[in-house]
């Protein structure tokens, strides 16, 4: 092992088989870092192996005051094992029993109290976990629960003990409360909260998320993904967000919103410079409503986007000036070449001033808004169409390569994909890798784990030579090419 190379990240994986021998390794590896500053550890186990008296354990304790940063992962299908759950026979006093991987946690968090990132993954959640994150953990900024069964009750409490904690994540689990509504111990606002991940929760519904979101009013980045959630269309008040003023960060999941809910949501928001949408419509409302975030957005994602068009990835190519990132799927090349800079005149008839008969389409409208205009997002460094369906004409295939695309100066990557009807969805052994350093070493261009035949090997010779990419990007570091049939 390059011992440098760990740059006082380390990462700890307790073996199922080979337990001892790595807690032999581990405690010795342990004492060789003695001097380093532990900023992050994750420990991944298997079974319920926790025990204070093991060499690794010994040597955490010994140097856990160094940890900044703490994950904890444990493997269920040992951990709950029956053997595990019941109580042993000296342990009759009918107190609830802890399970050891908790047990060992508590004790470390009541000694360690300088934890500022927390992550426990797939433990047997009990309500005894809950003061030793508020007694001991007084630093604790982020608190990450993965994979549990945790009680909205419990969560609330930490919540309002935790002085410092700015970051919650619950994602893969369930949320369960006692009676309909919020606990009594639920305080009227979180004002330390700063960033909020809901991922595939089972229990509350939509609507008593978005309450909840609604009491953070120094709310910065918001995750949603629905599970199983029970969504009742009638609780849902979107409009919720507009009590989080300094929301800039936006990540919507497969919500299933109908139609207006996506334009709410947008229209909910003060400003925006990140925002991802996956699994969602995004229909011309829905679009207008996004326009207003275009002075402030800086990323912008869309996974799977149903009813979006290529002429809107063009506009916002166009209108959004602070744009640094960008990445979309299934956009028609042809159609985003509508919106290149066209040698025309502006037109000056708006689509407000003229008669219905001849009022114009939301994409004329967008290119009448766009012909000449100067390029608006000019610093974009990364740039990825993923699922491009290519044009039937191999010349406007190229023309976006070699004139539409090098407009920006300061790409850094670029990621371009497509499918091809004869081979299907080309996957991530079939990609084909371009770097910097192989026109500036001058290395010949290795394709890697590409099936002979694929490429012609001329045009890969001359995809090694292409002197017009470097002066076209003088900074780009990646460039990806998904494609069996396109060639440059």
């Amino acid at each position: 092992m390059d011992y440098p190379e760990i740059r006082h990240r380390v990462g700890l994986f307790l073996a199922k088989h080979d337990l001892v021998a790595c807690s032999r390794v581990s405690k010795e590896w342990f004492e060789t870092f003695t001097p380093l500053l532990f900023e992050s550890l994750d420990i991944q186990a298997y079974g319920p192996r926790w025990s204070a008296k093991a060499p690794t354990m010994t040597a955490l304790r010994k140097h856990g005051h160094r940890i900044r940063l703490l994950a904890l992962r444990e493997n269920d299908s040992y951990s709950i094992a029956e053997q595990d759950l019941q109580p042993t026979e000296d342990d009759s006093s009918g107190q609830e029993y802890i399970p050891k991987g908790l047990k060992w946690i508590q004790d470390f968090l009541r000694d360690h109290p300088r934890i500022l990132r927390l992550e426990l993954q797939d433990f047997v959640y009990q309500t005894s976990l809950v003061p030793a994150l508020t007694m001991h953990c007084l630093e604790l900024k982020e608190l990450s629960l993965l994979n549990m069964t945790t009680d909205i009750a419990d969560i609330a409490y930490i919540l309002k003990e935790s002085k410092h904690l700015e970051a919650l994540t619950i994602a893969d689990g369930m949320l369960t409360r006692a009676h309909d509504g919020w606990p009594d111990n639920m305080p009227e606002l979180f004002p330390n909260i700063k960033a909020l991940d809901f991922r595939r929760i089972i229990g509350p519904s939509l609507g008593f998320l978005l309450e909840w979101v609604a009491r953070c009013p120094g709310l910065e980045e918001l995750r949603i993904e629905p599970g199983s959630i029970h969504k009742e269309y009638t609780d849902t008040d979107y409009t919720l967000l507009e009590q989080c003023p300094k929301l800039a960060r936006l990540e919507i999941r497969k919500m299933r919103l109908v139609d207006g809910e996506l334009a709410t949501i947008l229209d909910s928001c003060s400003y925006l410079t990140h925002f991802t949408l996956r699994g969602e419509r995004l229909n011309e409302k829905a679009y207008k409503a996004l326009r207003r975030h275009f002075l402030t957005l800086r990323v912008l994602n869309f996974f799977g986007t149903v009813e979006m068009r290529s002429w809107m990835c063009g506009h916002i190519v166009y209108m959004c000036p602070n744009l640094v990132e960008l990445t979309t799927s299934d956009l028609k090349l042809d159609e985003f070449l509508t919106l290149t800079p066209p040698k025309i005149s502006r037109v000056r008839d708006t689509p407000s001033r003229m008669p219905a008969k001849k009022r114009l389409t939301m994409a004329e409208s967008a290119l009448a808004e766009v012909r000449g205009h100067p390029w608006g997002c000019k610093g974009l460094r990364k740039l990825k169409f993923k699922s491009l369906e290519w044009s039937d004409d191999e010349e406007v295939d190229i023309k976006f390569l070699t004139k539409y695309v090098p407009v920006f100066k300061q790409l850094e990557e670029f990621v371009i994909g497509g499918f091809d009807d004869q081979y299907g969805e080309p996957g991530d052994m079939e990609m084909l890798e371009f770097r910097q350093s192989y026109v500036s070493q001058k290395k010949p261009l290795d394709p890697g784990p590409l099936q002979k035949g694929v490429f012609d090997r001329d045009r890969l010779t001359r995809l090694d030579n292409m002197r017009w990419m470097t002066k076209k990007w003088p900074k780009l570091k990646l460039f990806k090419l998904v494609d069996r049939q396109f060639y440059i």
